[in-house]
């Protein structure tokens, strides 16, 4: 958006909460191009005791974010250069990012924008020009259900444990001094599932794998003696998974992993597509192409008790996955 003329958040606001002393509730980032609109909403969110930060392209929005690290994303969809989809996506791959909350805002308010935005990963959507006191509830809204210790520490998908009881469990282990593997699971083809199928059969698809990690951790623990390690499930995001088990354990939950999805993996699709073995789609050069049947990615990083240091271990593992799959965005 190269101008605020026509986008101008209306003025007329609610009540403010205390200026400058008032408590901080939160941080939130104000991704605007428009500069007279951004400085209006970071300077309403502050007065509000939000701890907030106006980043003016998408270019650098997400090193400036990874610095914040803002609990809600306020993102122009119509940014110059690097759209706010684009940024969107990036986001949802970024290790230390992927669980922030995005509130899409934009002057365009057609089906087709609404269903970008959610397919970019947005979690909410207003359209411009909206009304302050709206906008300010999405945001305590937003922010409050992130607080919930129930939402902090188990997907409310999958009901598997989130990224914050991983990260507990993780120095659980390294606090004994013991080393563990982290094995990250990552569903190739995903997109074109979703795209094919919708999203919500690739949220039924995600519940699936989900019950298939928790069974064969069942099958694994259950012949371990009582107090040796176990084998921990959890959902980091979107189609990101990870297991925390004994290194020695590895191996053999990554063979069963690979197996036991393989055979499900045709029952997830319909008809014709389930016949033939794969479904039709359109390369980035606009060519028809057959995209397989979804597979996972299995990547294994062994954690030392080194790594205690680090404050979040299992998100900087996965930042480092993420960076060294080069390929991962091509099978998605």
């Amino acid at each position: 958006m190269e101008q605020d003329k026509g986008q101008q958040i209306p003025m007329n606001g609610g009540p403010e909460a205390a200026g400058e002393d008032a408590s901080l509730r939160g941080r939130v980032a104000v991704v605007e191009d428009g500069e007279a609109t951004r400085h209006f909403l970071v300077q309403r969110l502050r007065a509000q005791g939000y701890q907030v930060k106006g980043i003016e392209d998408g270019a650098s929005a997400l090193p400036l974010l990874r610095l914040h690290h803002p609990g809600v994303i306020l993102l122009d969809a119509t940014l110059p250069g690097l759209s706010g989809f684009e940024v969107c996506r990036q986001i949802r791959r970024d290790a230390l990012l992927s669980g922030a909350t995005v509130i899409m805002l934009t002057g365009r308010a057609s089906l087709e924008d609404h269903m970008e935005a959610w397919a970019a990963g947005a979690d909410d959507y207003l359209t411009k020009p909206c009304e302050i006191p709206e906008l300010l509830a999405r945001v305590a809204a937003h922010l409050r259900h992130r607080e919930d210790p129930a939402n902090q520490w188990l997907s409310l998908l999958t009901r598997l444990p989130a990224l914050a009881a991983l990260e507990a469990e993780a120095l659980e282990w390294l606090g004994r001094a013991e080393a563990f593997t982290a094995l990250f699971v990552d569903v190739a083809h995903f997109k074109s599932y979703n795209n094919r199928y919708g999203y919500l059969a690739g949220d039924a698809l995600l519940v699936v794998l989900a019950d298939l990690l928790r069974e064969i951790a069942t099958d694994v623990n259950d012949g371990r003696a009582r107090n040796a390690a176990h084998i921990t499930v959890g959902h980091l995001g979107s189609d990101d998974f990870v297991l925390l088990l004994p290194p020695a354990l590895a191996e053999q939950v990554q063979a069963l992993l690979q197996a036991r999805f393989a055979a499900i993996a045709p029952s997830l699709y319909q008809g014709m597509d389930r016949e033939r073995g794969w479904v039709p789609g359109t390369s980035a050069a606009g060519a028809a192409e057959q995209i397989p049947f979804v597979q996972l990615l299995l990547t294994q990083v062994e954690c030392q008790p080194a790594t205690a240091a680090l404050p979040h271990p299992i998100a900087a593992l996965w930042a480092q996955v993420r960076a060294s799959a080069t390929t991962l965005e091509e099978v998605h």
